[in-house]
């Protein structure tokens, strides 16, 4: 029936979206399966941006998509009212020509990584280093890669300054394309599982305990909190994107169904990341009527940002 649905919709979305397609804004890390649901023949004008640039630039578009479902929270109650959790990543650790197994003992290691303060794989990366400082009984780890390469201090959170102040040995940048390129430069980079996939680089995964990427340690990630420059602090929790309605457009809706169907499921898994089954809402009654049939409701958050 499901399937069913997803043909009518895509017949729907094909001959039905105006001239201007449906606007959305989304985190750069969806560019490839966002790139495939427009080939498939839908009218998308969408605007890349990294996840927190995302949330302070949301607005006249129609659609909103993170890949920090948490941080469409900060959208409530003046410009959407819920949010929709529908696929996993995790973080890995991206390589060029080799690396220990033994990572977290690396000393005077050269990184890249995302801006922490626009970028959810950014602040991700801060919360999977302090992690691994539990997970291997070594305090020091978030201090050795970042803290004193870095204007970030580790206090009672990670706290991140507007200017990171980066030595020579991280890199930091605000697009996914040249952190890869940064390969060339650096010993490794922090990076979303589906990306390193996509872009064939070789990665050592990290145990679940500190990858973000499995849900049952999310009591576990919620020990890890950033506050970035503007005083947002945000606790860990498992990589799920999220995406959220802030027009009422039809189009825009049927759109958010197709992502929901079961061809949207497959172009999901295509690109590299776990579709959520099913997919989960913190409000049912506040979506749409036409994507109720797609989801779950789940009890509301306890470690929104604040």
């Amino acid at each position: 029936m499901r399937y069913v649905l997803a043909v009518i919709t895509m017949i729907l979305l094909c001959g039905c979206v105006g001239d201007n397609g449906v606007k959305i804004i989304c985190d750069e890390s969806f560019k490839c399966p966002l790139e495939d649901i427009e080939s498939s023949g839908i009218n998308v004008k969408e605007e890349m941006a990294q996840s927190f640039s995302c949330i302070r630039r949301a607005g006249e578009q129609d659609i909103v998509i993170v890949s920090d479902y948490n941080l469409l929270t900060l959208l409530y109650p003046d410009k959407t009212n819920y949010y929709i959790k529908f696929a996993a990543d995790s973080i890995v650790i991206a390589y060029s020509k080799s690396l220990n197994e033994k990572w977290y003992e690396m000393e005077d290691v050269k990184i890249g990584i995302m801006n922490p303060n626009t970028s959810a794989c950014g602040y991700q990366t801060l919360m999977v280093l302090k992690l691994a400082e539990n997970y291997y009984g070594d305090d020091s780890i978030l201090y050795n890669f970042i803290c004193k390469n870095t204007k970030i201090r580790d206090e009672e959170t990670i706290v991140v300054p507007e200017n990171l102040e980066v030595n020579g040995n991280v890199i930091v940048e605000t697009s996914f394309s040249d952190l890869v390129n940064d390969l060339e430069k650096v010993d490794c980079i922090f990076i979303y599982r589906s990306i390193a996939e996509k872009n064939n680089l070789k990665f050592l995964e990290l145990p679940d305990q500190i990858n973000l990427g499995d849900a049952k340690y999310r009591i576990m990630y919620n020990d890890a909190k950033v506050t970035l420059f503007d005083n947002v602090t945000i606790a860990g929790n498992p990589i799920i994107y999220g995406l959220s309605l802030l027009s009422t457009s039809s189009e825009a809706i049927r759109l958010v169904e197709f992502i929901l169907s079961s061809r949207g499921k497959e172009i999901l898994e295509e690109s590299g990341l776990i579709p959520l089954n099913p997919p989960l809402t913190d409000n049912l009654n506040n979506v749409p009527h036409s994507l109720r049939v797609y989801l779950e409701e789940e009890a509301p958050s306890v470690s929104k940002p604040v």
